[in-house]
């Protein structure tokens, strides 16, 4: 058990980051240690439907983003205003399906990186309005009426 303990305690050590302790200064961050991802379950790695909120990261890979402050600014490639977060974490809606090429730049103040992607935007999931539910009940019970007789 010690000798278990004693080899995570080493693999956190090399790793640079042991129990909020930062490496200093931290890595910095570039187009081979960050990618943009969406982060929703209703998406595919490359398409999600239109006019669902979509939930998008940039994952970081080495380096922990809480080790410097960090802006990122979010161009969601459809004519809508950046978006500016200071955290790696955003949602967006895009409102009609195509191909968009998200754009994030990911700053601290000795350095940045612009990192992109290319997503599609599918056709929206179809959903039942009321009338639809309303209408389907109504045919059904027709079909019940008729049948009973």
């Amino acid at each position: 058990m010690k000798r278990i303990v004693l080899v995570a305690l080493m693999l956190l050590l090399r790793s640079g980051y042991v129990f909020g302790i930062c490496e200093t200064p931290p890595p910095v961050p570039t187009t081979s240690n960050l990618v943009i991802a969406w982060t929703d379950p209703a998406c595919t790695p490359t398409s999600c439907p239109a006019q669902h909120t979509i939930a998008l990261a940039v994952q970081a890979f080495g380096f922990d983003f809480s080790c410097a402050t960090y802006t990122f600014d979010w161009n969601f490639g459809d004519g809508t205003p950046i978006t500016t977060t200071s955290a790696p974490t955003t949602v967006h809606i895009y409102n009609v399906p195509g191909t968009y090429t998200v754009t994030v730049r990911v700053a601290r103040s000795d350095a940045q990186v612009t990192l992109t992607r290319t997503f599609v935007v599918s056709e929206p999931i179809p959903t039942l309005s009321k009338l639809s539910v309303l209408g389907l009940a109504l045919f059904l019970g027709l079909i019940g009426l008729f049948l009973s007789r």
